[in-house]
């Protein structure tokens, strides 16, 4: 089986009351709500499904007691690659996949029990970029086999001299 390989762009924090209006909220990527000075990842979801779940968010944030002043939401770009070229979409099941390895792998509070019952999905390598947020890593990957070669040769070489 072939290890699908993404990279998730991600953008500027924007406030989550202005969210939905920037362009990024329907490009069919990935979104993090995020808390806060310390800038917590809250959430993790589909950016298209960002305006059916505003409502919930905000709901859920009153229901919490969480002020939603300091609510920001950063998207998450996808770009899939075909062979060397670097394109700007990927399938629903991509799609899914890193949505859902995302959320396994950081465990956000806001994402419900059901969501994290480990990753079951395919084989992938996640390569973040842009303002990438903690503990999103800069490289991810699903196969422990390939992230222990990530991490020994991150270790040994700056990634800078990856080829």
């Amino acid at each position: 089986m072939a290890i699908g390989c993404f990279e998730v762009e991600w953008t500027k924090l924007f406030p989550s009351s202005d969210a939905e209006t920037q362009p990024e909220a329907e490009r069919g990527g990935i979104y993090v709500k995020v808390i806060g000075r310390a800038k917590k990842i809250h959430y993790i979801g589909k950016s298209k499904e960002l305006s059916k779940r505003s409502k919930r968010h905000r709901q859920d944030d009153r229901r919490s007691g969480i002020s939603t002043a300091r609510h920001y939401v950063s998207f998450g770009i996808v770009h899939s690659f075909k062979g060397k070229e670097r394109v700007r979409s990927c399938t629903p099941k991509q799609l899914t996949d890193i949505e859902s390895y995302l959320i396994n792998t950081v465990k956000p509070k806001g994402n419900g029990a059901s969501t994290m019952r480990g990753y079951k999905g395919n084989p992938l390598i996640v390569i973040n970029t842009g303002k990438v947020l903690k503990p999103i890593q800069k490289i991810m990957t699903s196969n422990p086999e390939l992230s222990k070669l990530i991490a020994t040769k991150s270790k040994k070489t700056p990634p800078s001299s990856w080829a």
